[in-house]
């Protein structure tokens, strides 16, 4: 048995040379941040009307890493060399959206697991990109909202889209220009949820 041992902790350490368990991490981690904040003490009520639950949105497959995406022409995508996001973009983007509704709107965001039969609004999407546009030196942000409002409820659909200059395509910039873009969208989807 001690021999087994020591054979399989010899065959270990003689692989641990050779084996590398994921790459070297980024010196920083991007996020989305909101430009809408909520006070702290804020206290709300809402009738079922009021309620919104948010989707995390689709995203192609692209934007599935958590790496900063950069399109150049219509069929080459690449990511910001030393670029990472601190979580995948669709559910960033999914937190930017319920913090910028719930501060800027008289809409109470809940978890879709809080209330078992979804009432008030229902927002999910697409979103088709989330990415630098090398060609225009320019983030760039498509979301294809979907609104179900009522029961049984309406189906509305909208599509957003946001540019922004970014500098030089490099991990910060290009991080602060997403950003921006994905908050202009956050403030029309606010704007558009409440008034349906």
């Amino acid at each position: 048995m001690k021999r087994q041992l020591a054979i399989v902790l010899v065959a270990a350490l003689a692989l641990s040379g050779c084996v590398k368990f994921g790459g070297k991490a980024p010196a920083q981690l991007l996020t989305l941040s909101s430009v809408a904040q909520q006070a702290d003490d804020t206290t709300r009520s809402a009738g079922r009307g009021d309620l919104v639950t948010i989707a995390v949105p689709f995203v192609p497959q692209a934007l599935v890493a958590q790496r900063v995406a950069v399109s150049q022409g219509s069929v080459v995508t690449s990511y910001v060399k030393d670029g990472a996001w601190s979580e995948p973009p669709a559910r960033m983007f999914r937190d930017l959206l319920a913090q910028t509704i719930q501060a800027r709107t008289n809409l109470v965001v809940i978890d879709a697991r809080q209330i078992a039969n979804r009432p008030g609004r229902q927002i999910s999407g697409h979103l088709r990109a989330f990415e630098i546009d090398a060609d225009k030196q320019q983030a760039h942000v498509v979301y294809d909202a979907l609104l179900i409002k009522g029961d049984p409820g309406a189906v509305i659909t909208r599509r957003f889209e946001a540019w922004e200059r970014v500098s030089v395509i490099e991990p910060i910039p290009s991080g602060i220009a997403l950003n921006k873009a994905a908050n202009v969208i956050a403030n029309e989807v606010a704007t558009w949820a409440a008034g349906q």
